[in-house]
């Protein structure tokens, strides 16, 4: 039996060895939480533009499909990872389980297996358009959600705690109701209501005493204002807590300007220091002397936001422009004020140079103002015949301005679109831009035959 040596010849000449390829789960912990961090950041904005659209289109049943199928195709990056393997499991729970959808929340799977093995991962709930059938057995989960800091609720979802339940009850949704998904959140701190009755208004106070982590309250009052009689929050200042919470953030919505909102706001003026108002206003003109911004000084204040949709009339947004602009004059810890409106881009080339030439006008080089034109404005109009007969009575040559600021508009948002995917490398980026312009391409196509 002979013994073969390996002289040195025999390693010279043997064949490279291959270095093995990094598989996906040989990368660092660290690595890995942070392609999973990318991975949700991708996902969310889509997510976030798809619910905002659906709720703008609510009696529209094709264009709401058409935008849950657009949900289903994209924005499931962090989903994929999670499928992975084991390890990418553990490290894209925290992700993957962040939010509780209105279609999964009620359903037998998530109450008997998700919310125990992965319910210390929830820190949002979004129940915008959960239905009645479910919600029991949701509001009995919570406790295994011991780490909720936010809530999305909406009236439907309140009233079904009782309707589902069986019981007659004749009120409408009231303070007992919200509580039966505050109480179990101890830790909240953001909650959503989509306010359609007048119970739920004058409750606020008892709400805010019994969640003394709550620093952000959304209060949607755009369902309110279209079906009973416009709301004055003079209640709220009237019948206001002899402690007041030390709110850093409130974002009101309305469907037409409400008085007093100003004396509302100053009731958390020692601590405020963010404030959001978003206009739904319907084709009825605004009245010109309610602005819907505060006309008080916040001495916290550091982010003012103003918002309309596509639709609302010019009469909607001049006075509540104007007024932000004095907002910042006053303020001197006002670091951002953001205007979001159709006109915003007509207001940057000629309606804010007077402005600019104005005592009232912003001095301090610090003060970020944004004149953001709306992102989406071909989906924010409620109702296709509503811009004809909002045509139909303008004059021929305002029109004619209206609608190149309105194509400009578009170009715009598609041209910063673009930057982001070249900035960002991101092939699918540029597909979905790709596909958003297909019918430009095919109305060019058929111009030039």
């Amino acid at each position: 039996m002979q013994t073969v040596r390996a002289g040195a010849d025999d390693t010279n000449n043997s064949p490279t060895v291959a270095r093995p390829r990094v598989q996906l789960g040989d990368l660092p912990a660290e690595l890995k939480d942070n392609i999973a961090q990318q991975c949700h950041a991708a996902d969310v904005p889509l997510k976030e533009y798809i619910n905002d659209m659906t709720r703008r289109a609510p009696d529209s049943p094709p264009t709401v499909a058409s935008l849950q199928s657009i949900g289903d195709l994209h924005g499931r990056s962090i989903s994929a990872l999670y499928a992975v393997s084991k390890e990418w499991k553990a490290t894209c729970a925290p992700y993957r389980f962040e939010v509780i959808s209105a279609p999964k929340a009620g359903k037998a799977f998530f109450i008997l297996v998700i919310c125990p093995l992965y319910g210390r991962h929830f820190i949002k709930a979004d129940l915008d358009t959960f239905a009645s059938k479910g919600i029991v057995e949701l509001v009995k989960a919570l406790p295994m959600l011991p780490n909720l800091r936010s809530f999305t609720l909406n009236g439907v979802a309140l009233k079904a705690i009782f309707v589902t339940a069986n019981r007659r009850i004749q009120s409408w949704p009231s303070f007992e109701q919200v509580l039966q998904f505050t109480r179990p959140a101890t830790l909240l701190s953001k909650l959503q209501l989509q306010i359609d009755n007048e119970n739920v208004v004058t409750d606020l106070w008892q709400i805010l005493r019994t969640t003394p982590r709550l620093r952000h309250p959304h209060m949607d009052l755009v369902a309110f204002g279209r079906r009973h009689e416009p709301l004055d929050l003079q209640i709220l200042v009237d019948t206001k807590s002899t402690s007041i919470v030390p709110l850093s953030t409130i974002t009101l919505e309305f469907a037409e300007m409400l008085p007093n909102t100003g004396a509302f706001l100053a009731l958390f003026s020692p601590s405020l220091r963010t404030v959001t108002v978003k206009y739904h206003p319907s084709s009825e003109p605004a009245i010109e002397e309610q602005s819907g911004l505060p006309d008080c000084i916040l001495p916290e204040l550091q982010s003012l936001n103003q918002s309309a949709v596509a639709n609302a009339q010019r009469s909607h947004v001049d006075s509540p422009a104007s007024t932000a602009h004095a907002i910042a004059a006053e303020h001197d810890n006002l670091d951002n004020v953001k205007l979001s409106h159709p006109y915003a881009r007509l207001d940057s080339r000629s309606g804010q140079a007077d402005d600019a030439a104005d005592d009232t006008a912003p001095s301090r080089h610090r003060t970020e103002m944004l004149n953001l034109p709306s992102a989406y404005p071909l989906l924010t109009w409620e109702e296709p015949e509503f811009l004809v007969q909002y045509f139909n009575r303008e004059d021929e040559l305002v029109v004619q301005q209206r609608t190149l600021d309105y194509v400009d508009n578009l170009l715009e948002a598609g041209m910063q679109w673009r930057t982001r995917a070249i900035l960002t490398g991101g092939r699918v980026g540029l597909t979905r831009l790709a596909g958003a312009v297909q019918p430009l391409a095919n109305q060019r196509m058929l111009h030039e035959m």
